[in-house]
């Protein structure tokens, strides 16, 4: 079953906010004090309004990307019950993920081109490190507090994915 632009939207927005509601009380001092290292605070109001339409942009793309996956993935499934579909069900959250991991990977680099349009004086230059390190990693995947604004909204996004895939599959019964 393909779903259509409006239940997709619904179906991604819920898996997001639903994860984020449960990971703000991990993270309420990060949004009562503003760290010094999180560069979004630095912004001006209109430069953080962007940002965040760039943000979700980028996360409406990311949630497109996993419902073809998931949408192939299904169709393959069709007529699979039982064991079967559990183990495609757990390959299509695993793939959600490294899809997910891969593009917010590469993300810093559209982040940076952003920030050139706003501080006079950036070079044009590739800002993704090749280091990424375990600390980095859990930052990003580990539910609890976080020290950036950006490490909330990626663990957010990291498992939305399983909700938003889950969410996916359920709209797609088995055939019996």
């Amino acid at each position: 079953m393909k779903l259509t632009t409006v239940q997709l939207t619904r179906t991604a927005t819920i898996a997001f906010v639903a994860v984020a509601v449960l990971l703000v009380p991990f993270n309420v001092p990060l949004f009562w004090h503003a760290p010094e290292q999180d560069s979004f605070f630095t912004l001006t109001p209109l430069g953080s309004a962007v940002l965040a339409l760039l943000s979700l942009v980028f996360l409406s793309f990311v949630f497109w990307l996993l419902e073809l996956k998931s949408s192939w993935l299904i169709a393959w499934l069709d007529g699979w019950n039982g064991l079967g579909r559990a183990w495609i069900i757990t390959l299509d959250i695993f793939l959600g993920w490294l899809i997910y991991l891969l593009l917010h990977r590469l993300s810093p680099q559209l982040y940076y081109l952003y920030y050139m349009t706003l501080f006079d004086g950036l070079p044009l230059k590739w800002v993704i490190g090749a280091e990424y390190d375990l600390q980095r990693f859990s930052a990003i995947v580990l539910p609890g507090p976080k020290e950036r604004l950006a490490d909330f909204l990626a663990c957010t996004g990291f498992w939305a994915v399983l909700s938003f895939t889950l969410l996916l599959h359920r709209a797609d019964p088995p055939k019996t």
